[in-house]
């Protein structure tokens, strides 16, 4: 969408400045093992993306332009998962054919599944997270900084 659209949309006041901020994706990590082989997302991989987030549509689409095929495994915002769940994404993963294919999740869930029962059902498969920052646009983090700045100059 537009910034100019979108500061249409929420009105600032004549002293408010909204400024844009976008999310980086950066490299996957395992989740378990750290002795896993160092993947990098890439044309010949397939991933099942397991989410318990509310808008994971962006990092599906981030994903679905890297590597050869992602299967998204959609569970509720702030899902706690059971063993149930875990049996459904091994499932989903033995499903896959072929053998480049991993198990990726955020850094959110990938906390979630950090539990000795899950890591003894999950820790033999290549099961990755993905740390996310969050960054504002060059020229709007120039001016959010000067805005600081200059606030901290007058008080």
């Amino acid at each position: 969408m537009d910034r100019r659209l979108i500061s249409q949309k929420l009105k600032p006041k004549p002293y408010q400045q909204v400024f844009f901020s976008y999310i980086k994706y950066k490299a996957i990590a395992p989740v378990f093992n750290d002795e896993l082989e160092k993947v990098k997302l890439n044309s010949k991989l397939q991933v099942l993306l397991v989410t318990g987030i509310a808008k994971s549509d962006g990092l599906f689409y981030h994903l679905k332009d890297k590597v050869k095929k992602v299967t998204h495994l959609k569970f509720k915002d702030h899902h706690n998962f059971e063993m149930n769940d875990i049996t459904k994404i091994k499932n989903a993963f033995h499903e896959i054919s072929g053998e480049d294919k991993i198990i990726l999740t955020t850094e959110k869930d990938a906390m979630r599944l950090n539990y000795p029962m899950i890591k003894e059902e999950l820790g033999d498969l290549p099961l990755f997270y993905i740390p996310i920052r969050i960054e504002m646009h060059e020229r709007d983090k120039q001016i959010f900084c000067e805005r600081i700045i200059d606030f901290i100059r007058r008080n």
